[in-house]
């Protein structure tokens, strides 16, 4: 069966560090990638390895030939009606234990009955490759902005040399948590200044906003 990761069609680079990250993390070379927003556009049975937030689309849950393992999931609250529904709580309890990337998703799953585990943002896990850090670095909230029409594999070329910029710097400056994550994982001091300090996503990371 076909090894495949999350691609995104999002303005948002972030989206591909998380994918890459878990790429690292389970150290998978050969592998497919498919569009965490066509879920159902799948030919043939695949293992579909999950880290990231749902949902723009309403492609949800996958198809059946698509065998999912959740490691960092989060679900936006706008997407609640469509990832609470009863096809989806019933999906999330055929594939449990599902790992969340914040207390806001583990308790919305929790609370329906779903087995879940708090597995923290897959960044996390990111390991760093440079021996003498170095610097300053801040990012401007936009930064991390990409064409959404840019190719899959490219995508992820760009998120590994963000990786390798952030990995080089001894201070990271940002707003946006998923830089704020694996700056923290690579081993740099991070100042973090996000726009909405009550943002659900920020549940399980607060020692981040000290």
């Amino acid at each position: 069966m076909l090894n495949v990761f999350l691609s995104h069609s999002t303005v948002n680079i972030g989206d591909d560090i998380q994918t890459l990250a878990l790429i690292r993390y389970l150290g998978i070379t050969g592998y497919g990638l498919v569009d965490r927003d066509n879920l159902w556009d799948m030919d043939e049975e695949v293992h579909l390895h999950i880290a990231g937030w749902f949902l723009w689309g309403n492609q949800f849950p996958p198809k059946e030939r698509v065998f999912p393992t959740y490691y960092s999931l989060h679900i936006t609250p706008e997407a609640l009606p469509i990832m609470t529904s009863k096809e989806s709580i019933a999906h999330f309890k055929k594939f449990e234990p599902i790992g969340c990337r914040d207390w806001w998703t583990y308790n919305i799953l929790k609370g329906f009955g779903v087995k879940v585990k708090m597995n923290s943002c897959i960044t996390l896990t990111l390991q760093s490759r440079t021996i003498k850090k170095e610097g300053r670095l801040e990012i401007a909230h936009e930064a991390h902005r990409v064409d959404p029409k840019m190719d899959p594999h490219d995508r992820l070329k760009l998120a590994g040399s963000l990786i390798r910029k952030y990995d080089e710097a001894e201070t990271v400056i940002c707003s946006r948590l998923h830089a704020a994550l694996h700056a923290k994982a690579l081993g740099a001091k991070v100042i973090f200044n996000p726009k909405d300090k009550n943002d659900v996503r920020f549940t399980g990371y607060e020692y981040l906003l000290v």
